[in-house]
């Protein structure tokens, strides 16, 4: 399914609402209540740029890699070693370096913005081998 910004914003305006209620029945202040409904609208702002960016193959991926495991990964073997579907292995193990490496920083959390600060590179090259990458995993399936 695909994202959908006005049902995600109706559901975080929904959301904030019973947040400003608990936060008024605590006593804040309207000044730090309104300093909390800035920072969570900032936050939504950048989930929305994100999830925007996604179709339905990319969320698959994103759900991959967001599975439960028992340690922080911080090598692209470990990454490729946690991957249970055989067919996601099998593209992963045959990926270049350069790609898997920013896979794994994405994974990580990392934005796109630092991704490109790391490897001296431009957005098109980090987004161009994520949209490879996951192009080769969608015709395998």
């Amino acid at each position: 399914m695909a994202y959908n910004h006005a049902q995600a914003e109706a559901e975080w305006k929904h959301e904030e609402y019973k947040q400003v209620m608990k936060m008024r029945k605590a006593g804040m202040s309207k000044e730090d209540i309104l300093t909390m409904i800035a920072y969570d609208r900032s936050v939504f702002n950048s989930n929305r740029r994100f999830e925007s960016h996604l179709d339905d193959s990319e969320m698959d991926i994103e759900n991959t890699a967001n599975c439960e495991f028992f340690g922080e990964i911080y090598t692209v073997e470990q990454m490729i070693d946690e991957i249970e579907d055989f067919t996601l292995h099998q593209v992963l193990a045959e990926a270049d370096e350069f790609t898997l490496r920013i896979l794994l920083m994405k994974t990580q959390g990392y934005s796109t913005r630092d991704i490109c600060l790391h490897f001296d590179v431009d957005k098109g090259t980090v987004y161009g081998r994520i949209r490879r990458l996951r192009d080769k995993i969608v015709n395998k399936l």
